[in-house]
């Protein structure tokens, strides 16, 4: 609830309040990632189950920028991404533990 918390702060000044929480992405630093570990995330997306799209999360900031009726929210765009339990994902020499 950080959109509303900051929302009501500032209600006096005008200014709408929105956050977004987005969830794994394909991005160039989720690429530096072994194959076997971006499987393993892209598995835990329930649907669609791949990875969000760079553009995707351009069009609800643009969303939100053009509803001037949406104030005072946390947006999650994750696919559905929920809490897990914990798994390791092997990434190169090393090893990941995912607490998601």
């Amino acid at each position: 609830m950080p959109g509303f918390r900051v929302c009501r702060d500032i209600k006096t000044f005008g200014i709408r309040v929105c956050t977004t929480c987005p969830g794994v992405f394909d991005t160039p630093l989720l690429a530096a990632l072994l194959q076997k570990a971006i499987d393993a995330l892209t598995k835990t997306v329930v649907f669609p189950q791949r990875l969000g799209k760079p553009d995707k999360l351009a069009q609800m900031c643009q969303t939100i920028v053009e509803n001037p009726y949406l104030n005072g929210e946390t947006i999650r765009l994750d696919g559905a991404l929920r809490m897990v339990r914990q798994s390791s994902i092997p990434i190169g020499s090393r090893l990941l533990i995912v607490m998601s």
